[in-house]
């Protein structure tokens, strides 16, 4: 599958790399001019259970990015989520589905606002990842991925990401109820970083 990751911080790194190594096409879209240089420099550095890799995975700003995509992750912060979409129009094609997975309430209005028209999914997942520096990430621990079809998604399509998805050991599956776990799993990261 041809993937591009919208936001590709600690999580679309990680995401991205999860992916690539699962044999998909993966293009690292970020806004980060430092980030962007390095992977492409001397590809991605990811350190998992103590053991550091260098991947080669294509980066590149929004603007340069000129192919057509059967999923587009979105992975930025909540209050860049929107610049992200206008900057990403080009690629939204009748043929390329959106799965946002960024964290926070209101990403889903935004989306529908922007781009109304997207065949789209949201979802939340529970892995981690630390951006340790421009293209270095160290990756810790399991989680999973719940998400759910919102507009304009058939059900083959629906399981075919779930299927990609759960190729690169991402332990995905389809909700019925995801914007539930989204409030879930907001009013936790509040308490958290309450401490």
């Amino acid at each position: 599958m041809k993937i591009a990751i919208a936001g590709s911080g600690a999580m679309g790194s990680r995401f991205g790399y999860m992916l690539h190594q699962a044999g998909n096409q993966v293009t690292l879209i970020d806004l980060w001019p430092e980030h962007i240089s390095t992977i492409n420099t001397k590809g991605l550095s990811v350190e998992s259970a103590g053991e550091q890799k260098f991947v080669r995975i294509p980066a590149a700003f929004p603007e340069d990015v000129h192919a057509d995509f059967d999923l587009i992750l979105l992975f930025t912060k909540a209050m860049q989520l929107s610049d992200m979409l206008k900057k990403i129009a080009h690629l939204l094609t009748e043929n390329t589905a959106v799965l946002c997975l960024s964290n926070g309430i209101g990403n889903l209005e935004n989306i529908q606002k922007v781009a109304p028209d997207i065949d789209l999914l949201v979802g939340t997942t529970l892995w981690t990842s630390e951006l340790v520096g421009p293209g270095s990430v160290i990756l810790n621990g399991s989680g999973y991925i719940e998400f759910q079809a919102i507009e304009n998604v058939s059900h083959e399509t629906v399981n075919k990401i779930n299927d990609v998805l759960n190729a690169a050991g991402l332990n995905a599956r389809p909700s019925n109820n995801v914007l539930l776990s989204i409030w879930k799993k907001a009013c936790l990261n509040g308490v958290l970083n309450m401490n």
